[in-house]
């Protein structure tokens, strides 16, 4: 129900690192803390973890597909505090509307709450206020002649990942030039981002729009900087799985068009700021081969030569009915560095693939990216990548995340000797 990507999880592993204070509730626990705290109408059939997000000695925000007796089903996150954070939540004056949705337990130091009532991102909950929603879009009049009828139109959720991003499509009922045209349908796509992180992607946004990315990514409509909202055309097409890596060479392709984009619409943009291991010291420090990652493996210079996707993944890659190419979620593009979009794709291959060798990788997607002359200077990139796939196995809290991200450091660290021997 939240359209990430779906793991199989292990509620032990905080407690097995001596976090247990932030062991997040069971299934069978949620659904009573629901049906008594979210829900006291009706009865709560069953509850399904669905998402984990550990931050190591702070919180551990869990989220649930929670299954209701009326037919309902509804996306609740339960986010545990190590300290005192929800004595201070519950103190705070919170927003009526929202507190039909949220609940605050110090005693469990747990703040619950039911999608869309995410402190985090005010633009979930005022999306499904669709007269008000129509108002900024005709406001923004980036859809030509349409007249939005909100009464008949809805809200549907494709993507949730709590405290950072929803994603929603909206299906308009649309009258084409007045009122009275003959009615039709239109999908437009909603992002809703915390308030502090919007301003930075809407420009980016209209800068790539601005220098031509439309044609091969939805089209950018504008958005509402203080809700953190942006609006997008939806496109009719079909992603890759998260581990199908058979369109490399399209994938490349997308990029290569990514760098030809005009870069004088960058110029006023600030530079996109790549994760780097040391902001995963938190779970590399847990075990041996992290730590040799976090003191062997330098962060690469970055070159910032034109637009970088910021976040690329097979997933991200989509195809309309006549076989085209689209690159989707731009949330994280910015001025950057393309050897970092490069290394994101092929560290993820060889994650899901640890008998592909690093050159095959690399030239299936840099030859048609036009960056062939750049693999060794990407594999840097891609052993740095590497370890923060491996802090993220469990910051997750996958099965067996310990060893798999042993594993991903060994990899790491041989890529790291590999490009340079004193490594």
């Amino acid at each position: 129900m939240t359209g990430l990507a779906a793991w199989r999880r292990d509620a032990t592993l905080v407690a097995s690192f001596g976090d247990a204070a932030l062991v997040p509730p069971t299934e069978h626990e949620l659904a009573a803390l629901a049906a008594e705290s979210l829900f006291p109408d009706t009865r709560v059939h069953a509850s399904r973890w669905v998402f984990a997000r550990w931050k190591p000695g702070v919180a551990l925000a869990a989220a649930y597909d929670v299954e209701l007796a009326d037919g309902r089903r509804e996306l609740v996150v339960a986010k545990r505090y190590a300290t005192d954070k929800a004595e201070a939540l519950a103190a705070r004056e919170r927003d009526t509307e929202r507190a039909k949705h949220e609940a605050v337990l110090p005693g469990e130091r747990l703040h619950l709450w039911a999608f869309p009532a995410d402190r985090e991102l005010p633009g979930a909950a005022r999306v499904f206020e669709l007269h008000r929603t129509a108002k900024v879009l005709r406001e923004l009049g980036t859809l030509g002649d349409w007249v939005l009828r909100w009464q008949s139109s809805n809200v549907e959720l494709v993507r949730y990942k709590p405290e950072r991003r929803a994603v929603l499509r909206i299906d308009w009922v649309v009258r084409q030039g007045s009122k009275q045209g003959p009615k039709s349908r239109l999908a437009v796509g909603a992002r809703c981002l915390p308030v502090e992180d919007a301003a930075c992607t809407l420009a980016a946004r209209a800068a790539a729009e601005r220098a031509g990315i439309g044609a091969f990514a939805p089209r950018f409509l504008g958005g509402e900087a203080r809700t953190g909202t942006l609006f997008e055309t939806w496109l009719d097409v079909r992603a890759q799985e998260r581990t199908d890596f058979s369109r490399s060479r399209d994938a490349g392709e997308l990029l290569a068009r990514l760098a030809r984009l005009d870069p004088d619409a960058l110029r006023e943009l600030p530079l996109t700021r790549p994760p780097r291991l040391e902001g995963a010291r938190e779970f590399l420090s847990l075990f041996e081969a992290g730590r040799a990652a976090l003191e062997r493996i330098p962060s690469p210079k970055r070159r910032p030569k034109g637009f970088s996707h910021g976040d690329f993944h097979p997933d991200q890659i989509a195809f309309d009915a006549e076989g085209r190419a689209h690159l989707l979620d731009l949330d994280a593009l910015g001025l950057g560095d393309p050897a970092d979009d490069a290394a994101s794709w092929i560290a993820d291959r060889l994650a899901a693939e640890p008998d592909t060798e690093f050159g095959h990788a690399a030239r299936e997607l840099c030859e048609p990216a036009g960056l062939s002359g750049e693999i060794e200077r990407i594999r840097a990139h891609v052993a740095e990548a590497l370890g923060l796939r491996a802090a993220a196995a469990l910051r997750r809290l996958e099965v067996g995340a310990l060893a798999r991200a042993q594993s991903l450091c060994e990899r790491a660290l041989e890529l790291a000797r590999a490009g340079n021997p004193q490594a």
